[in-house]
């Protein structure tokens, strides 16, 4: 059975037989909120009479499509299985239209991103001990990837990020309550590492096999500081970013100002070590000054300051000119009203 349901707040499915006995339930729910879809399925088998709660891959939806099925076998040719769809909403399926202003969309959360624009998921944004952390695609209003990290604890909804039994190498990574064990106590360092403080401090907070899988759930693995082991808080979101390309493009119309973009497709490499400034003096020698994750360094050779010159160079050729330059930034500006 299947049925598309207007702002659930809960959904179930149960089922009856006149002679009872192992059905096995398999259930799936596609989800949009604010324009972003999720799916979740799940299930689960039990005796009959049995009732199975669909977990929503989203917190307060607009909408949901739900699709169930239930199996019985037996041997018994008059046994008859019921099975009922069940849910709450906070609309009826056919809302009648209103003058009124449209409700805000849901909060922005301030998720962490890994490998491949993953972000850490909490499966249903549950807050049931056990419940399994895994990777889903970034959605900054979604509810299940708000976390916090403060005194060496990643939470959600009042919950940690557990390393299951102390389990080490390839363990599930699981939500429980917060109990200052070692094997929820993380170090978050600069190379975007969550380091488990249990079994020695060897391990971090990883997506296995670099997956980009939806749904998979995260492990804890030796620390390599590989890209599906780094993760990164995000900051901001559409809003931000335009605000920021109209500053941008404000300050090409100076009189002193160049802009130019350096795209990935074309700069790969190209100035990856860090920012470089280059201060020119009339009646002096250029300096330049560096900067990277430990501090910067001022360079007063002249071979180093002709070296960090032809970096610069590089930078400036490989980069689009100014004028392709603004006209980029307009185009990306566009897209983010187009996806308000």
């Amino acid at each position: 059975m299947s049925a598309t349901i207007s702002q659930p707040t809960s959904v179930s499915v149960t089922a009856r037989a006149t002679r009872n006995g192992d059905a096995t339930f398999t259930w799936s729910a596609n989800c949009t909120a604010s324009g972003q879809s999720k799916t979740g399925s799940g299930g689960e088998t039990a005796q009959t009479p049995a009732t199975d709660t669909i977990t929503l891959p989203i917190a307060s939806p607009d909408s949901c499509a739900v699709s169930a099925t239930v199996t019985l076998p037996t041997t018994d040719a008059t046994n008859t299985l019921d099975v009922d769809l069940a849910f709450t909403g906070t609309a009826s399926a056919s809302p009648s239209p209103s003058a009124s202003s449209s409700a805000p969309p849901p909060a922005t959360v301030r998720g962490y991103k890994g490998y491949g624009g993953k972000c850490v998921d909490d499966a249903g944004n549950g807050s049931a001990d056990r419940t399994k952390i895994q990777i889903w695609t970034c959605n900054s209003h979604d509810q299940a990837q708000g976390w916090s990290f403060s005194g060496g604890k990643l939470v959600h909804n009042g919950k940690c990020a557990n390393d299951q039994r102390f389990g080490g190498n390839g363990s599930k990574v699981i939500l429980y309550a917060c109990n200052g064990a070692a094997n929820e106590i993380w170090t978050h360092l600069a190379n975007g590492e969550f380091v488990l403080k249990a079994n020695g401090g060897k391990y971090c907070l990883d997506d296995p096999a670099f997956s980009t899988t939806n749904g998979t759930q995260l492990i804890v693995w030796t620390c390599k500081d590989s890209a599906n082991q780094r993760w990164f808080q995000i900051v901001g979101g559409r809003a931000v970013m335009a605000e920021q390309i109209d500053q941008l493009i404000t300050a090409t119309g100076g009189p002193s100002t160049v802009v130019q973009v350096l795209t990935f497709a074309d700069g790969e490499g190209v100035g990856a070590d860090g920012p470089i400034s280059v201060y020119e003096f009339p009646e002096a020698a250029s300096v330049c000054y560096t900067e990277c994750n430990r501090g910067g360094r001022l360079i007063e050779d002249h071979a180093e300051v002709a070296e960090m010159m032809t970096k610069v160079n590089m930078i400036r050729v490989s980069a689009l000119s100014p004028r392709a330059s603004v006209e980029l930034m307009r185009e990306i500006r566009s897209r983010l009203d187009d996806q308000q």
